[in-house]
């Protein structure tokens, strides 16, 4: 570290010239400070910040010259917050702050007696003070606590510039301390979270951890505020019954698994990455649309229905014309391989077939946007099956579509409306399905129209016409970048005469029209005065697809589409609908919410000598100490980035379990962890185990090699843990 000291205050200078701090700088130079008093805790000490002139910037990092001071017990009372649970938090004339209901309780409404400007005067009550004090300091106690406070406000200078010797920018932060946000909008939201949750007036409110907080800011892009919302602070939860708070906890969880941003395809539907069309690519190219039939396109009709609902093998290429859309085997290839990736990494295969889209308006944003979302999608699997033409095949895995569990979640959220989470299509139809949302759309009285689009638009034929022509005539250009006058009939004989200059035109630019120009340009169609309703087919029509109208709702059998999408967590959400469903009690699950302390079991804890451990890798004190803590049959989680040793944990855990007859059940999201922790199980590693354990060694030896096998099945029949969960729900694996 540099010698070098400055203020703290020509940092802060340094910031306001910037307009304050990024991301990036504002986390390199408060985090050794942080992880300093964070280290100072485990030896039950703290830094001892009593004045803002104790820190001093290097240049690089913001630093403290103390190795630890005592904690400071004040003489006076610690003021303790109002035993009244309002759902704001009040300082100064608490009758003046009336009662607001709700759900949200991290509204925070100060008074003007919030803020002491006084130093002589004696403080009767919890107050923010200038010059980066705190009230419990200035009543002569220094903890933890107390030390999550002055940080908080040293985090603060830092990231907005802030300088809390003024008593106007003292106030200014502590009227916008809900909304940080607007000091500096270029600050990951989590740094806002941070300051926020470190900085309340009442003690009782203030991050109680400084671990958990440096987590936080070292992986920033990870993290949600709204999953660290505390349930025992919503007025739902203090309004229920105990029996009943189970069920608003795992429904709060289920929530939580919903992604409705527009990141999310299965909400904000486009075609763009990875996903094809399958209506519009297999839309024949014939000079005349007309002649199309009805068995030459891939959409919800009679033909495709029986394939799909008796299971039975499509082969694309009898739809797809692959030789003159040439982007077509790449794209499926594409879609393909993300596919078998997926389905080797989690065990999970993603891929889906949406034979249905509902095209709506979300009219508490924007009326005006309408938004595609699927409806109905269907399990398949992509074959490539290699000859002289490759050729693709479709294995339809069930004949049960799901419905977008996101759409149901966002509809019925929005609107009321239920729907249903299968459909079988052997025993239902679609027909059904959409006159069930018809019939609940009604009931709200809003004059919404709910329309079934089961005839292709023929519009579809002129899109992919044009695709395909822009794509031929890029191929054609490129092959004639080289021009090459050998391949021109031109000559300059008196009695002949060929311009090579007309014949280039002749060839290039005079051409014949593209046989797929006649489709796209009516002018030079030779069929174009031939009226559509002439020749109409009774499968498509011609209506224009641009019209916005929000109170025309649409469900569309007419796009079938294939792709990958983010689906695992989707699968959790039926396993929650499940367990409320058949109101499921657990001692695990109520003991891990429970409001109760919780007793500290130290049994695991208690020394060992060498001879009773059993560890098969090599591990460091915590590692071990983990292992150690596994033996008190308490539930724990270990969690660490990448890199920290966790696999090496999971490795002897096993191995200290079976060594005490004891089995695992090991599941894990992705299949790479699983490879790891078997890696290290297999082989030699397992001949090292069974020497270690004393009496009955062939047993054991057994049992792993079993476990290995059932491993290898596992992963054979390609199960993802969820259905591991419902194939042993009922039994009691510890």
């Amino acid at each position: 570290m540099s010698d070098y000291k400055a203020s703290f205050f020509s940092l802060l200078d340094e910031v306001k010239d910037h307009g304050g701090s990024t991301t990036a700088d504002f986390i390199a130079r408060v985090l050794p400070l942080i992880e300093k008093a964070h280290f100072l805790r485990s030896r039950n000490l703290v830094l001892g910040i009593y004045s803002i002139e104790d820190i001093y910037f290097n240049g690089r990092i913001i630093a403290i010259d103390s190795e630890g001071k005592e904690f400071r017990t004040g003489k006076n009372r610690i003021f303790k917050k109002p035993k009244q649970r309002y759902a704001v938090e009040v300082s100064g004339n608490y009758s003046e702050i009336s009662k607001i209901e709700g759900d949200d309780y991290d509204q925070h409404i100060y008074d003007d007696e919030a803020i002491q400007e006084n130093f002589e005067k004696s403080i009767t009550k919890p107050v923010y003070l200038a010059r980066y004090k705190s009230w419990d300091l200035e009543t002569g106690h220094y903890d933890p606590i107390t030390e999550i406070f002055t940080l908080g406000f040293i985090l603060a200078s830092v990231a907005y510039g802030i300088d809390f010797r003024d008593t106007e920018e003292l106030k200014r932060f502590v009227e916008n301390r809900e909304r940080l946000y607007f000091y500096n909008k270029d600050l990951h939201p989590t740094v806002h979270h941070v300051i926020r949750e470190m900085t309340p007036l009442y003690r009782e409110d203030r991050a109680p951890s400084l671990e958990e907080i440096i987590a936080k800011l070292k992986n920033y892009r990870d993290f949600n505020p709204e999953n660290y919302v505390d349930l025992t602070d919503t007025e739902g939860f203090r309004n229920l019954n105990l029996s009943d708070r189970g069920s608003y906890i795992l429904d709060k969880l289920k929530r939580r698994l919903f992604d409705i941003s527009r990141r999310n395809k299965l909400l904000y539907f486009n075609d763009r990455g990875g996903f094809l069309n399958l209506t519009e690519a297999s839309v024949p190219m014939l000079l005349d649309y007309k002649n199309i039939t009805e068995r030459d396109l891939i959409f919800w009709n009679a033909h495709i229905q029986s394939q799909f609902i008796s299971k039975k093998t499509v082969n694309l290429n009898r739809y797809l014309e692959l030789d003159k859309n040439r982007f077509l085997s790449p794209a499926l290839n594409k879609i393909r391989l993300e596919a078998r990736k997926s389905k080797n990494e989690y065990g999970f295969d993603q891929l889906r077939v949406v034979i249905a889209f509902l095209h709506w308006y979300n009219f508490k944003e924007s009326e005006d946007e309408r938004i595609s979302s699927p409806l109905l999608l269907l399990p398949v699997s992509l074959v490539k099956k290699k000859g002289v033409k490759d050729r693709f095949e479709l294995n339809v895995n069930d004949s049960e579509a799901e419905i977008n569990p996101v759409l149901s979640y966002y509809l019925k959220d929005l609107y009321g409306i239920e729907l249903p989470d299968f459909i079988d299509l052997e025993a239902s139809s679609i027909e059904e399905l959409v006159q069930s949302i018809k019939n609940q759309i009604s009931l709200g009285g809003t004059g919404i129209e709910l329309k079934w689009r089961d005839q292709p638009k023929i519009q579809l034929i002129h899109k992919l016409a044009k695709r395909n022509f822009k794509l031929k005539k890029r191929k054609l250009s490129n092959r004639n970048s080289g021009l090459s006058t050998r391949s021109y009939d031109y000559s300059y004989d008196a009695q002949n005469v060929k311009p090579l200059g007309l014949a280039i035109f002749n060839n290039l630019i005079a051409k014949k029209h593209n046989e797929l120009e006649y489709i796209i340009n009516e002018d030079i169609n030779p069929y174009s005065d031939l009226a559509v309703a002439e020749r109409r087919r009774s499968f498509y029509h011609t209506d224009n697809d641009g019209d916005v109208n929000p109170l025309v709702w649409e469900v569309d059998t007419c796009n079938m589409t294939i792709g990958n999408f983010k689906y695992r967590k989707m699968s959790l959400v039926r396993d929650y609908s499940e367990i409320l469903k058949a109101d499921i009690k657990d001692d695990v699950f109520d003991e891990l919410f429970s409001e109760q302390p919780r007793k500290i079991n130290l049994e695991g804890y208690k020394k060992t000598s060498l001879a009773d451990l059993y560890p098969i890798i090599q591990s460091d004190p915590t590692q071990s100490q983990a292992v150690l803590k596994a033996r008190s049959g308490e539930n724990y989680i270990i969690q660490g980035p990448p890199g920290t040793g966790k696999s090496q944990t999971i490795t002897n855990l096993i191995a200290d379990y079976v060594a005490r007859d004891k089995k695992v059940l090991f599941v894990c999201e992705k299949r790479a962890a699983l490879d790891v922790v078997f890696h290290r199980l297999k082989n030699k590693k397992l001949d090292e185990l069974c020497c270690l354990i004393h009496d009955s060694q062939t047993d054991k030896k057994a049992f792993i090699m079993n476990l290995k096998d059932t491993y290898e099945a596992f992963m054979k029949k390609d199960m993802n843990t969820s259905t591991l969960s419902r194939s042993v729900k009922k039994s009691s694996i510890k």
